[in-house]
C-alpha cells in the first residue's frame, strides 16, 4: 500500500521500513522487495556492491 499509494499517499522511506522488519524475521517476498529498493535507491540509500568471485 505505502509501497505503490495504493489507498494512502505513497511513502517508499515507510515502506521500506515495514519491508526491512518483514525481511529481518525472514519473510522471502521481503527480502527481496528490499533488494529492489537498495538497488533503485528508492526509499532507501542506493547500495551497490560489484559482485566478488570468491577467489
Amino acid at each position: 500500500m505505502l509501497m505503490n499509494g495504493q489507498g494512502t499517499k505513497q511513502d517508499l522511506p515507510a515502506a521500506a521500513g515495514w519491508f526491512r522488519k518483514a525481511a529481518d524475521q525472514g519473510h522471502a517476498l521481503a527480502q527481496f522487495n528490499m533488494g529492489i529498493f537498495y538497488a533503485s535507491g528508492k526509499g532507501v540509500e542506493k547500495i551497490l556492491r560489484p559482485h566478488s568471485s570468491g577467489s
